[in-house]
Formats: structure tokens, C-alpha cells, sequence
């Protein structure tokens, strides 16, 4: 079996598909690109502007870069070729799982195809993509060739996938992992297919800390574990029985756009991130009671993790298992 890889790298196509959100009218993406948006707002017609947009209507922008990457989609050409053609035989050239969890998207996008193309349409031809290629790209490969090495020399990615798999209760993950590095994603980080991820590059000319992106490569790693489902509907039960939890949850879904199984991915990634060394306790609490204005019971789970430290034990079944068990035998601790 050939060394799998940690490889890091720009992607024209997703960046130019979260570009849409910076430009657009919602607040929680282009309050990060005000420069950006004022400048595309003096240069489009309205109608384009509107066209360009639309996307964010029939999809989240996040979900329509999972599509791309599941594709192999790389570049605004790659884009236009793909929505132009993309039919059912497109599903053959899929790989793995993966289909399962874009399906719906792909199918709302094979109903919309003529609005998204005709919206990369308008990108192209306002050549912002020979933009992106002339003056971003270079910037995001010097980060992406330091952090490429760094992660070889100081991380195995075998080790990694096998801690992450261990604790999920999945079978082990054998394959490169690939993070792209995009300009125009903040303030969100996204899981892609294909065992990658997309997130923000930094700023122009400094490298993130590598303490924060492997907290986000734990983070992604985590989201669609098993059990997922039933997890949720136990969540569901626990938080109607303390109010001042669920108005939290209702926040950081409408609030934070967050997903509903958020305060178990935060919970887990706090816990695995102190196991790996790249966070301590205290920056661990620290965390928990910021991110997002706070994740109560985020911290909850953190700290029943911490006693008992379940995966340790032989009958150990995955976090989604132990959560359901958790949860409906009320061991969380009592709000009340």
C-alpha cells in the first residue's frame, strides 16, 4: 500500500463558487468581504449582480462546492463543462459513498442547471477568474507548499485517520487527505467528498497557525459520523427539557448557520484536539465558551468524554452509539 499524503492546495473552481457568497446579500459572508462586494456591486449590471447571486437560492453555496469536489471539478472551465453536460451518467464517476450524501444536491442542481451555469457564465466573463489565477493563486501556493511539507514532516496522516476512525466506530480511511485553501470561504469552513476539506487561506503573505487548522481538520473530519440520525433525535428530546439550551441551539442554527449535529462536532473535536496535544484544558473551556457565543452543552459532552474516556473501552461501538446511550440513560449532567 502506497503512503497516503496530506496535500494542500488552491482550487480555482471553489474558490470562485464561494466567491458567490462574498458578493451576495447576506451579511454572514460578506461582512468579511465588504471591499469585495462594494467593488462588484460598481462594476456589475444589476441584472448580472442578481444573476450571479441566484445560486445562493437554489443551494447553499457550501453544498454546491461539495458537489464540484465530489466531481473533480477544478477550474471555472471545468465548472461550465460540468453543469453544461452533467446528466445521470454522471454518476458513474463517482467514487466511494459519496453520491448518498450530494444526491439530493446534485439533483436540485441538475433542475436549476441553466441559472448556475448562466451565473459562472457572468464570472467568465468578467475574466474573474484569470483575476484569481494572476494575483490569489500564487498567494495561496506559498502557504500551500510550507503547510504541505510541514504536515508530512510533523503529522502521520495514517495515525490521524486511524484516531479519528477509532473514535467514530467507521472503518479506517485510506487515502490522501486534501485541504484546499480558498480566498473567499470565510467565516466557514467546509467537509467536502473525497476525504478533503475546504478553508480560508489567512491572510495575504502569513500562514495560520497550525494549531488552528488541524482543530479544523479534526472538526471537518468529524461531521457525518455514524449514527448521526438518531443522535439528533435524542438531542432533540434532551433540549426540550432545558429551554435556555434549545434557544442556544435554535441560535446556532439560524444565527451561526451551523448544522444540527454542531454541538457534537464541536464537543468531540475540543476532546480529540487535547488528546493530540493541540490544545490544552484551559484553551479547551476557552473555546467552548466562545465559539459561537458559547456551546453549553458542547461542554457537557467535552467533559463526560474526559471521565470516562469511552473509547478505551472494549465495548466501545462509536461516538454516535455513545451518545445515543448518553443522552437517554440522562448521564449528562442535569441543568436543573
Amino acid at each position: 500500500m502506497s503512503k497516503r499524503a496530506w496535500k494542500v492546495e488552491p482550487n480555482e473552481a471553489l474558490d470562485l463558487t464561494f466567491f458567490v457568497n462574498a458578493i451576495s446579500p447576506d451579511e454572514f459572508y460578506n461582512a468579511h468581504y465588504q471591499d469585495v462586494q462594494i467593488r462588484w456591486l460598481q462594476i456589475l449590471s444589476e441584472s448580472e449582480y442578481s444573476r450571479i447571486t441566484k445560486i445562493t437560492q437554489i443551494l447553499p453555496v457550501s453544498a454546491l462546492a461539495t458537489v464540484f469536489s465530489t466531481f473533480n471539478v477544478n477550474t471555472l472551465e471545468d465548472i461550465i463543462e460540468f453543469l453544461t453536460h452533467m446528466d445521470e451518467s454522471y454518476q458513474a464517476n463517482v467514487r466511494g459513498t459519496d453520491y448518498s450524501r450530494i444526491e439530493g444536491w446534485f439533483k436540485i442542481l441538475c433542475n436549476h442547471r441553466d441559472d448556475v451555469v448562466d451565473s459562472f457564465h457572468i464570472i467568465q466573463q468578467h475574466n474573474i477568474h484569470l483575476r484569481w489565477r494572476e494575483s490569489i493563486q500564487p498567494q495561496i501556493k506559498m502557504v500551500t507548499e510550507q503547510y504541505t511539507h510541514i504536515l508530512s514532516e510533523l503529522y502521520s496522516l495514517q495515525s490521524f485517520q486511524l484516531l479519528i476512525s477509532k473514535f467514530l466506530g467507521e472503518p479506517e480511511v485510506e487515502s490522501d487527505y486534501i485541504i484546499y485553501m480558498c480566498t473567499y470561504i470565510k467565516p466557514i469552513a467546509v467537509q467536502l467528498s473525497q476525504n478533503a476539506m475546504a478553508v480560508h487561506q489567512g491572510p495575504p503573505g502569513y500562514m495560520p497557525l497550525l494549531s488552528n487548522l488541524l482543530s479544523v481538520i479534526v472538526h471537518e473530519s468529524l461531521h457525518g459520523f455514524g449514527g448521526t440520525d438518531e443522535a439528533q433525535r435524542e438531542q432533540n428530546i434532551y433540549l426540550e427539557k432545558y429551554p435556555p439550551l434549545m434557544k442556544k441551539y435554535e441560535e446556532m442554527i439560524t444565527t451561526w448557520k451551523s448544522g444540527p449535529e454542531e454541538f457534537f462536532v464541536i464537543a468531540a473535536e475540543t476532546y480529540i484536539t487535547e488528546k493530540l496535544g493541540i490544545r490544552s484544558y484551559a484553551q479547551c473551556i476557552n473555546y467552548l465558551r466562545s465559539q459561537n457565543g458559547g456551546m453549553p452543552f458542547s461542554e457537557v459532552i467535552y467533559i463526560k468524554l474526559r471521565e470516562e474516556k469511552p473509547e478505551t473501552k472494549p465495548e466501545w461501538k462509536g461516538y454516535g452509539d455513545w451518545l445515543v446511550h448518553v443522552m437517554r440513560n440522562n448521564e449528562l449532567i442535569n441543568f436543573d
